[in-house]
C-alpha cells in the first residue's frame, strides 16, 4: 500500500485523494495485523429433562391396551360374576375364568337307551335346571346305564368340562361323577385351571380306578372337580383361564376385569394394598401373566418393591399348601376310637400312639383294636382332632414335624412350635380360641358379632356375607365354627382356609381334619349340620408366619415336648 501512495505522490494527486489512500492503507494495517479468533462452536442442544423424555415402556403397553380393547369381548358365563361365589361355596374346584360357556351336546345325539331314560322332561328341560339335574338323578343314570360311558360323557360333560350355571348342578356333578364311570381307557388327560395332569388306569372291576402319574399327587386317587377338562386327546383351545398365578407369583392380591377377550385382558391388580392398572397376557394353556403395567416409571417402581417386600409371605404360603399336601397323602386318621360314633372320646388315641412311637413301636392298641404307628412307607401317622391339624399344618410347614421309622423316635423343632409358646391345650376349639385371644404378640384375632353369624341353611345370605366381606379373610387365617348338630349338642371345628378367589376375594379353598384331612368346601363342611355359623378367626401375626418361609420344610432340630 505504502509504494501505490509514493507513486500516486510522484503524479501529482491532489491532496484529498491522499488522504483517503493513507486512511485506507491504517484501517488495511490493523485488519491484517490481528489474529482471527476462531468460530464459536455450535451451541449444543440441551439434554431431554425426564418430564420430556418418552417413557417406551408404557407407550409399549398402552399400544398394547388399544389392541385389547379393540377385540371383542369374550362371552364369559354366569360361572364368572352371578354365581361365582355360590358356586365356589358349594362345588369344589378352581377358580377359573370363563370364556365363555361349554354347550352340552343335542340331547337327540345320545344313544337311545339315554333319550328313553332322560325321558321328555330331561329332553327339554334347560341344561342347568336344578330340579331335573338333580344329585340322585345324575347319580341314577350312572348306575344304570354303565356300558354307555360315550353317552354319558356326551350328557354330563360339556365339551369335555365339568361345568353348570347353576351352583346346585355344579354341587351335584362333582359329588357324583367319578372318572371310571365315564372312561374305560388306559389313559386320560385332565385339565384342572391351567395345570396338567396324566392319569392312568388303576385296579379291575369294582376296584377300578384312576390315579395321578405324576405331580405332587402322584399315586393318589385322581378326582374329577368343577371346571375340569378331562378326555382322551386334548383340545386345540381352551375355554377357561387360570388367574391363580398373579398371586402365587407376581403377588396380586386382587383383579379386576376391565375387559377379557380370547387374546388378553385389561385389568386392576392390587399388590400390597395399592391398585395398577395392568395388560394381561394368556398363554395356550390359559394361564394368566402381566404383561405390563399401564402407570408411569415411578409407579411400576412402587409395584416391584411392594413385590419384593410381600416375597417372603408368598414362600410362607407355600410351604403351608406344601404341607397340607403331606397331611392328605398321609391320610391321617381322626383322633376318635374305630367304631365310636360320637364326640365324646375324640382325642383317646393321641397320646397312646405318641407312647408306641416313643419306644419303638410299629402298633398300638386301644379297646381290643389295632393301629398303626406309621404309614407304609414309614412316616409317622399320628391320630388328629381338627385343631392338631390347623396347628401341625403351619408347624410342618415350618419343619416341626415327627423323624420317620428309620430315624430316632422324636419330635424334631423347625422354625414354628406351639408348644414353645405355652400352650396349654392344643387339642380343642374353645382352647385354641383363649390361646389366640391372650396372646395377642401371636395372632390378630375376630370374634363375629351376633348379626354376622348367619346360619349355614341360609347359604345365599351366608355366601353373601362372605363376599361382602372377602378382605376381612385372608390365605392362612384359622377360622372356627359353632352351631347345633343333629345330636342336640352345640359343637366347634377349626378350619384351616388355604385359597381367596383371585377375582372377588370369596374364601373358598378350605382344608380341615374330620375322619380324615381333606380340602373341601363351606357345603362339604357345613352341610352335615347347617345351623353352625361363623365363631372365630385367627390371624398369625406376620412375624409369626414368616417363620414358615424363613427354614424349609425339612430342615429340623431335634425336641422331646410331647405331643
Amino acid at each position: 500500500m505504502r509504494w501505490v501512495i509514493s507513486w500516486v505522490r510522484g503524479r501529482g494527486t491532489p491532496a484529498r485523494v491522499l488522504r483517503a489512500l493513507q486512511v485506507a492503507a491504517l484501517l488495511t494495517g490493523v485488519a491484517c495485523s490481528r489474529r482471527e479468533s476462531p468460530a464459536p462452536p455450535p451451541t449444543a442442544a440441551p439434554a431431554p429433562s425426564a418430564q420430556t423424555s418418552v417413557d417406551a415402556e408404557r407407550v409399549a403397553c398402552q399400544a398394547r391396551k388399544q389392541e385389547l380393547l379393540a377385540l371383542p369381548e369374550a362371552a364369559g358365563a354366569p360361572a364368572n360374576a352371578t354365581t361365582r361365589s355360590e358356586t365356589l361355596g358349594r362345588a369344589r374346584g378352581e377358580p377359573v375364568v370363563w370364556l365363555r360357556e361349554p354347550q352340552r351336546a343335542p340331547l337327540t345325539e345320545l344313544p337311545a337307551t339315554l333319550q328313553r331314560a332322560l325321558g321328555k322332561q330331561a329332553t327339554e328341560a334347560d341344561a342347568d335346571d336344578p330340579k331335573v339335574w338333580s344329585r340322585r338323578r345324575i347319580g341314577a343314570l350312572l348306575r344304570t346305564f354303565p356300558r354307555e360311558k360315550s353317552g354319558l360323557r356326551a350328557l354330563l360333560l360339556r365339551e369335555g368340562y365339568v361345568y353348570s350355571g347353576h351352583p346346585r348342578v355344579a354341587l351335584a356333578l362333582t359329588f357324583e361323577l367319578k372318572l371310571e364311570a365315564l372312561f374305560d381307557e388306559e389313559h386320560l388327560w385332565l385339565r384342572r385351571g391351567a395345570e396338567r395332569f396324566e392319569l392312568d388306569a388303576k385296579g379291575s372291576g369294582r376296584t377300578r380306578h384312576y390315579e395321578y402319574r405324576a405331580g405332587p399327587f402322584a399315586g393318589q386317587r385322581a378326582e374329577l372337580l368343577f371346571g375340569d377338562w378331562v378326555g382322551i386327546r386334548e383340545p386345540k383351545h381352551w375355554l377357561q383361564l387360570d388367574f391363580r398365578r398373579l398371586g402365587h407369583e407376581y403377588g396380586a392380591e386382587r383383579v379386576k376385569l376391565d375387559r377379557l377377550t380370547s387374546g388378553g385382558s385389561v385389568a386392576k391388580l392390587r399388590v400390597g394394598g395399592e391398585w395398577f392398572d395392568a395388560v394381561l397376557d394368556h398363554d395356550a394353556a390359559g394361564a394368566v401373566s402381566v404383561r405390563c403395567l399401564d402407570a408411569d416409571p415411578e409407579a411400576r417402581g412402587r409395584a416391584v418393591e411392594l413385590r419384593r417386600k410381600s416375597a417372603w409371605k408368598r414362600t410362607a404360603l407355600a410351604h403351608l399348601r406344601g404341607s397340607v399336601d403331606a397331611m392328605l397323602r398321609d391320610g391321617l386318621r381322626f383322633d376318635r376310637p374305630r367304631g365310636e360314633e360320637g364326640p365324646d372320646r375324640d382325642g383317646q388315641l393321641r397320646p397312646v400312639w405318641y407312647s408306641a412311637y416313643r419306644f419303638g413301636q410299629s402298633f398300638f392298641r386301644v379297646d381290643d383294636t389295632s393301629y398303626s404307628v406309621f404309614a407304609a412307607d414309614g412316616t409317622p401317622t399320628p391320630p388328629q382332632v381338627c385343631v392338631d391339624f390347623v396347628l401341625e399344618s403351619f408347624e410342618r410347614a415350618s419343619g416341626t414335624w415327627y423323624a420317620p421309622r428309620d430315624s430316632t423316635r422324636e419330635r424334631r423343632e423347625g422354625g414354628l412350635d406351639f408348644n414353645a409358646y405355652g400352650i396349654k391345650n392344643r387339642r380343642g376349639v374353645l382352647a385354641l380360641e383363649d390361646f389366640g385371644f391372650e396372646h395377642p404378640e401371636l395372632f390378630d384375632g375376630v370374634r363375629f358379632k351376633a348379626e354376622e353369624r348367619i346360619p349355614f341353611a341360609r347359604r345365599q345370605d351366608f355366601f353373601r356375607y362372605l363376599e361382602q366381606h372377602a378382605d376381612d379373610f385372608a390365605p392362612g387365617d384359622i377360622v372356627a365354627i359353632r352351631g347345633v348338630k343333629g345330636d342336640g349338642r352345640v359343637h366347634q371345628h377349626a378350619i384351616l382356609l388355604e385359597r381367596t378367589d383371585p377375582l372377588t376375594g370369596f374364601p373358598y379353598g378350605l382344608a380341615d381334619q374330620m375322619s380324615r384331612p381333606r380340602r373341601r368346601t363351606w357345603e362339604g363342611i357345613m352341610a352335615e349340620a347347617p345351623r353352625r355359623s361363623l365363631y372365630f378367626r385367627l390371624r398369625l401375626k406376620p412375624e409369626v408366619l414368616a417363620k414358615l418361609a424363613s427354614s424349609e420344610p425339612g430342615t429340623f432340630t431335634a425336641t422331646h415336648r410331647a405331643p
